[in-house]
């Protein structure tokens, strides 16, 4: 794309970061390379999850049936559930999956 083009998208990405956030520093220039964007973007730290049931519970863990019929054990210390959503760390998730 042309500079004036590539100008419009990151005004208006810096727009729509502030209007999400509600920080104007998003409004600021984001770079000559878009990718840099996501220097501006606050990024959660937990994700959400749907799932089927709770299989088990005890005082500290819930035993959760997944999409796919999977079964895992999520820590209460760390983790809400709210409607079979649970939120969950990044970082416990990717354990508890064996990504890491």
């Amino acid at each position: 794309m042309g500079d004036y083009a590539n100008d419009a998208i990151e005004r208006d990405l810096g727009i729509y970061l502030n209007e999400m956030h509600g920080d104007s520093s998003y409004e600021e220039d984001l770079g000559e390379n878009l990718a840099d964007c996501t220097n501006y973007v606050k990024v959660s730290e937990n994700d959400n999850l749907e799932f089927k049931s709770i299989k088990k519970e005890t005082p500290k863990a819930w035993l959760l049936i997944m999409s796919g019929d999977a079964e895992y054990w999520f820590p209460k210390s760390k983790c809400s559930i709210k409607n079979n959503i649970l939120t969950v760390p990044k970082w416990l998730l990717r354990r508890i999956a064996g990504w890491e």
